[in-house]
């Protein structure tokens, strides 16, 4: 097995090709022997990621509010209810 940082990401590499391999279809079990493991620590790693398959780091497209953006909205409207002025309750124009 092979241990050590992939690129500063603090993952170790075996968990860092399990996990790849994951993504391009493979079961646990076979990532984990490609990894290098024995099927049960694939099946292990699985379970404790969620027993979902990892999600790709692939930038959002801009269609979607960043958390930055939703959490300037949210605060945004605290302030608004703190300050008496509701949105729903101004007129437009």
């Amino acid at each position: 097995m092979v241990i050590g940082d992939v690129a500063g990401s603090g993952l170790p590499t075996a968990v860092s090709m399990g996990r790849a391999a994951i993504r391009r279809g493979l079961s646990s079990e076979d990532a984990a022997v490609e990894a290098g493991v024995s099927p049960a620590v694939g099946t292990r790693w699985f379970r404790e990621a969620g027993g979902m398959p990892p999600t790709t780091q692939v930038p959002v497209s801009g269609r979607y509010l960043s958390f930055a953006g939703r959490e300037e909205i949210a605060m945004l409207r605290a302030w608004l209810r703190r300050a008496g002025d509701r949105p729903a309750s101004r007129p437009f124009g």
